[in-house]
């Protein structure tokens, strides 16, 4: 058995520093290579989602993500270089339950920086502050069962797969199973 404690969700957004890259706040900015990057194909196919987005619908979606973290519902950073600050990445918790200390995890990686130990990296920062700074007791994510990358991933940043649900998510007429992860803060 082990303490309950609140969560510390910050007033202030957190920015992370890792050697090449910041994990700072989306800014209007921003829109066009999320934009990109969320109409990428490679990218679309491991996602429970519609493909295509107009720039304006990722420009809500940039407006939602800055409310989500002043309703204190989500935290979510863009992944950026430090040198140019342009954007190559999302990641985010997202659904925090702060009765039970819980939220879900995502990401996204333009394919270009794929396999280089990147999102290892995020992943690592993203989590510390998640369970030390925030104080969840759970964090957890969901992926497509083709999504070998990604479940690889999340068994190397010390997820344990818990279950598959059978279609769980339904993307225009088509229902998708998805794996789900989970990591507790007992188990780092």
């Amino acid at each position: 058995m082990y303490a309950i404690r609140n969560l510390y969700l910050p007033d202030n957004f957190p920015e992370l520093h890792l050697d090449q890259l910041v994990l700072r706040q989306y800014t209007a900015a921003d829109a066009a290579a999320l934009n990109q990057l969320r109409n990428n194909e490679q990218v679309n196919e491991h996602l429970f989602r519609k493909n295509a987005e107009t720039l304006k619908q990722t420009a809500e979606i940039i407006r939602h993500l800055q409310q989500s973290f002043k309703e204190q519902t989500g935290i979510n950073w863009a992944i950026a270089e430090k040198a140019t600050q342009q954007l190559i990445g999302h990641v985010g918790f997202w659904k925090i339950d702060s009765t039970s200390q819980v939220a879900e995890l995502g990401y996204l990686l333009h394919p270009t920086f794929w396999n280089k130990g990147i999102m290892t990296d995020v992943l690592g920062a993203v989590l510390k502050y998640g369970f030390d700074s925030v104080g969840f007791n759970r964090i957890e994510a969901f992926v497509k069962p083709s999504n070998a990358a990604s479940a690889h991933l999340l068994s190397k940043t010390g997820f344990k797969q818990e279950a598959l649900l059978r279609d769980y998510y339904r993307v225009d007429d088509k229902f998708m199973d998805c794996l789900v992860f989970g990591k507790l803060a007992s188990n780092r």
